[in-house]
């Protein structure tokens, strides 16, 4: 019902993760959908982006981001979702204190197509 291509960029460290798509379906579910890679050589044995912790909306109402998939290697792409976002809010943030790396990504929703 929604589909919005933020393309943010969020720089921890020397891994750099890259949020592409973020979509929301008719049974309200939230997908954003995101690459990420390790710019060090000694990438493989430093530590690994697991996902984006809790989803947020404008008004700081925490939603638990329940369920993700990614792929292995060098470059990643990955997938979090959470189910049951309202339609009827106009902003996502991603905020984590992940092992003292700390970002905040505020993303538009974009206007919910007729169902």
């Amino acid at each position: 019902v929604r589909h919005v291509k933020p393309n943010e960029l969020i720089k921890l460290d020397s891994r750099r993760i890259r949020i592409t798509d973020v979509i929301q379906t008719e049974d309200g579910t939230l997908h954003v959908l995101y690459s990420h890679y390790n710019l060090s050589f000694s990438g493989l044995h430093g530590w690994s982006f697991s996902g984006f912790g809790n989803f947020k909306d404008e008004d700081g109402e925490i939603y638990f981001a329940g369920s993700g998939r990614g792929t292995a290697g060098l470059y990643t792409r990955g997938r979090r979702s959470v189910e049951n976002f309202p339609f009827d809010k106009e902003k996502l943030i991603l905020e984590d204190n992940y092992g003292g790396r700390y970002f905040k990504v505020e993303i538009p929703l974009g206007e919910v197509r007729e169902q």
